[in-house]
């Protein structure tokens, strides 16, 4: 596939494909403190609040670990994960400034905890994980090659090249763009592209 061909193989396959909700994990009794250091980029998002979602709601509720980005759209999150069900809980960041448009982003960002920074790229292995059971590291091969970029950009700083960023906020405009016309949520789009990873392969 074509780089050009790229934005508008994505877009096509979200229009496709019902939504699923993904499951929880089980309770099993574990300990282990974590501490994340990373970035929330669409281009990056100042004063975003990023959270671990404990509870899967999309929300950042008061009894969740919670932070906020930086001016430089970085943050550091740390949180003690107590059962296995944490333990495959997102990272999510809600809202913010976008630095370089200098507007509101009005939207929520999801993130598996491994791949640490938040971007539209980690909405799409989230959603796969979700949405077809798939392992994080599957989730990272089939992201990066429907959208043709390597494993190491998928989960890392988009902002980092000009091409990157343009795929990262065309394929975030794209999926706002589809959810206000079809009148789903940002979460509901990416699982309608994660319906269809599996049967892109």
């Amino acid at each position: 596939m074509k780089k050009g061909l790229v934005l508008s193989t994505v877009l096509s396959l979200l229009f496709f494909s019902g939504c699923g909700v993904g499951e929880k994990g089980e309770n099993d009794s574990v300990s282990e403190n974590k501490v994340i250091n990373g970035i929330v980029a669409d281009g990056y998002l100042k004063n975003a609040k990023v959270c671990l979602d404990i509870n899967r709601n999309g929300v950042c509720d008061t009894e969740e670990p919670i932070t906020q980005t930086d001016e430089n759209g970085s943050f550091e999150l740390e949180y003690n994960i107590t059962n296995d069900s944490e333990k495959t809980a997102p990272l999510i960041a809600i809202g913010g400034e976008d630095i370089e448009r200098k507007i509101p982003f009005n939207f929520t960002l999801k993130s598996p905890q491994d791949a640490m920074n938040i971007t539209p790229f980690t909405n799409l292995i989230y959603a796969d994980m979700q949405k077809n059971k798939a392992t994080y590291s599957q989730a990272i091969e089939r992201v990066a090659d429907i959208l043709e970029i390597s494993t190491n950009d998928v989960v890392g700083d988009p902002t980092k090249s000009d091409e990157l960023k343009k795929l990262a906020l065309k394929l975030q405009l794209g999926a706002e763009f589809i959810a206000k016309t079809e009148n789903k949520n940002i979460e509901e789009i990416h699982e309608d592209l994660a319906s269809n990873i599996m049967r892109d392969q």
